[in-house]
């Protein structure tokens, strides 16, 4: 069992049910599947090998879903930026993971100039710019089909920067194995019991740290997520009331 694995299943079980409420709109599980291999095969054909880093620099938006879940299915290793990290740290994290791929929002553009110095190539989200990668035009050459790896378990699915209270970041090691572990593990301990279709998580905090932990099972339990762009009570509290948060 494997990423990609599950969001093949998730793609043909509940093909037509709501998966993501976002700034961007809805999208069903049918439809963000297909994006997911999309990115995955795109990615592939970079010439990534399994393992090797993708930075990640978005806020709170629709394609984080796709992104996150598309990079794990190319076993390939996922490397978030915080977006409320100085861009002094962003390029301490690229030098040290060696990543060569930056997926990233073109409202971070200007601020990460020097990111974009030290990667071979750039896929932008809702922009072009010279030298880049437009992000729906990267996908749509692809096929939607599910793209199933042999990924081994052991290899890496993300690192995960984090200095504490002081220091620089340093990349907390997480493997393929552990990620699934994560979801067994949240939905007996947390949850206590197996997530269905009247779920609904709110990632109301930044998806780049916590929130992001319960992507993946929301997912493979066919059951709604809502991507806020920022925290905002009454909008949270809509969720709730309305929303089936």
């Amino acid at each position: 069992m494997d990423v990609g694995t599950i969001v093949a299943r998730s793609m043909r079980r509940y093909r037509d049910r709501i998966a993501v409420e976002g700034p961007e709109g809805s999208i069903t599980f049918g439809e963000i599947g297909s994006r997911i291999f999309q990115l995955a095969r795109a990615l592939k054909a970079l010439g990534l090998q399994e393992g090797d880093r993708v930075l990640d620099l978005q806020s709170n938006q629709n394609t984080y879903i796709e992104s996150d879940l598309g990079i794990s299915s190319a076993g390939l290793c996922r490397v978030a930026l915080n977006y409320r990290l100085h861009p002094t740290d962003w390029v301490r994290i690229t030098k040290d993971c060696g990543a060569k791929v930056l997926i990233m929002d073109a409202k971070f553009w200007d601020e990460a100039g020097p990111v974009r110095e030290i990667v071979d190539h750039i896929i932008l989200i809702k922009g072009d710019h010279h030298g880049t990668i437009n992000y729906e035009n990267f996908l749509a050459k692809e096929s939607t089909e599910p793209l199933l790896l042999a990924v081994n378990p052991d290899s890496l699915v993300s690192l995960n920067y984090s200095s504490g209270t002081t220091g620089n970041p340093k990349g907390a090691i997480r493997t393929h194995r552990n990620r699934l572990a994560s979801l067994g593990n949240i939905v007996t301990d947390i949850f206590g019991r197996t997530l269905n279709e009247s779920d609904c998580w709110v990632h109301a905090g930044p998806v780049t740290h916590t929130s992001g932990l319960f992507v993946l099972p929301y997912f493979a339990f066919g059951a709604k997520q809502i991507v806020q762009a920022k925290y905002e009570p009454e909008s949270l509290v809509e969720a709730i009331q309305h929303r089936g948060a």
